[in-house]
């Protein structure tokens, strides 16, 4: 199953409160649907965690077979059922669950879905910036501007650097969806961003040769 999926899936179990929702997979380094229904207590879910260990047929003989077939990413996915790190992939992912404890903010208006699940609990830093406003001048600001022709739209970054923590945190982050105008999109949305983040370089990929 798939990540749209569990959302079929959810809004059925959300029509009456004794419908529930059990999930069974091997855990992967991918921080998807599964790993946030483990991790995240907020979405009120129990864990439970089951290697293999506690098998009763699984026998020292099996394991020190593993050891020798599996990677150690594998093992730790196949085996000791850890999420571990993504083997494949450009950033670590316990680097960027790292990241993510630094500071707890959103730079888009929350939905109603996520003002659920924060319930009484702490909130986010708000750096929301609309028609209008002006962001905080920084002079290491950027933005980054991807484009993929033939997948995705074009994802627009802007990040900031915090001089006094010495961090770099993403102020904004926007997706430009591909369509027949997506380039005009882009370059109008560029523009727009431009005028509230007055960033002081802007990268733009070359997007296919074009």
């Amino acid at each position: 199953m798939g990540e749209k999926d569990y959302s079929t899936v959810a809004a059925i179990a959300n029509e009456r409160s004794d419908i529930g929702i059990t999930a069974s997979s091997t855990p992967t380094g991918r921080r998807g649907t599964f790993y946030k229904m483990n991790m995240d207590r907020s979405w009120g879910y129990t864990a439970w965690h089951i290697p293999s260990q506690r098998s009763p047929l699984f026998t020292q003989e099996l394991d020190d077979r593993a050891k020798a077939e599996f990677s150690q990413v594998e093992y730790e996915h196949e085996i000791l059922a850890e999420f571990g790190t993504e083997e494949m992939g450009v950033f670590n992912k316990d680097k960027l669950d790292e990241a993510r404890t630094k500071m707890f903010y959103t730079y888009d208006k929350l939905s109603n879905l996520q003002i659920r699940r924060l319930g009484d609990g702490p909130k986010p830093l708000q750096f929301i910036f609309r028609d209008g406003d002006r962001a905080p001048q920084n002079l290491y600001r950027t933005m980054g501007v991807d484009n993929d022709k033939t997948q995705a739209g074009s994802s627009i970054v802007i990040l900031d650097y915090d001089i006094k923590k010495q961090v770099f945190w993403v102020m904004k982050a926007h997706m430009v969806p591909q369509g027949e105008y997506s380039y005009s999109h882009e370059i109008d949305t560029i523009i727009y961003l431009n005028k509230i983040y007055d960033p002081k370089w802007i990268f733009m990929d070359k997007g296919a040769g074009e």
